[in-house]
C-alpha cells in the first residue's frame, strides 16, 4: 500500500507540475486512525468532498503497556491542544506524564537504531531541533538515545 500511495503521489505533483492537470483539480490525502494515508483522490475543487474534515486529530495518553521508541516532540507543563501546530506534521500524538509535565510523543516502528537516527534528522529534526528519540518498556521509559 506504501509503494503506490508514494507512486500515486509523485505521479499527482509530476502531472501538476508539468502542466497536464489542471488547476480544476486538487489532490486529497485521507488520513486513518494510525495517522497514515490510507486513501488519495483527485476530486474536484470546491466539491463537497474537499471541505470535510475526514481526521481529527486527538492526543491521548500514552499505552500503559507500550514497548518499543517513541519521538519525544515537546515537554510542558500545561495540557495542549490537538491543534497545537507542531502535531500536525506528525502521525498520532500521545502524552506521558512524568514528575508533573507533559511529554508530547509518538510512537515509531523502527527497531534498528540506524534508522530511528536517520529518521530523527531527516524527517523530525527539520521541524523540531530538540526532539529526542526514548525508549519504553511495558509503558516505562527506560532511556533517552543519546543523539
Amino acid at each position: 500500500m506504501r509503494i503506490f500511495f508514494s507512486f500515486f503521489i509523485c505521479l499527482a505533483f509530476h502531472l501538476v507540475a508539468h502542466g497536464q492537470v489542471g488547476d480544476d483539480f486538487e489532490f486529497q490525502v485521507i488520513i486513518g486512525e494510525e495517522g497514515q494515508a490510507d486513501d488519495t483522490t483527485v476530486v474536484l475543487k470546491d466539491s463537497p468532498e474537499v471541505t470535510e474534515d475526514y481526521y481529527v486529530r486527538t492526543i491521548g495518553q500514552l499505552d500503559k503497556d507500550y514497548t518499543g521508541y517513541a519521538v519525544e516532540l515537546l515537554i510542558t507543563e500545561n495540557l495542549l491542544s490537538s491543534d497545537y501546530s507542531l502535531f500536525s506534521g506528525f502521525g498520532k500524538i500521545y502524552f506521558d506524564f512524568i514528575m508533573g509535565k507533559y511529554h508530547y510523543v509518538y510512537p515509531i516502528k523502527f527497531r534498528k537504531k540506524k534508522a530511528i537516527k536517520k529518521y530523527l534528522k531527516n524527517n523530525v529534526r527539520t521541524r523540531q531541533a530538540n526532539a529526542v528519540i526514548v525508549q519504553y518498556l511495558h509503558g516505562v521509559r527506560t532511556s533517552v538515545l543519546p543523539w
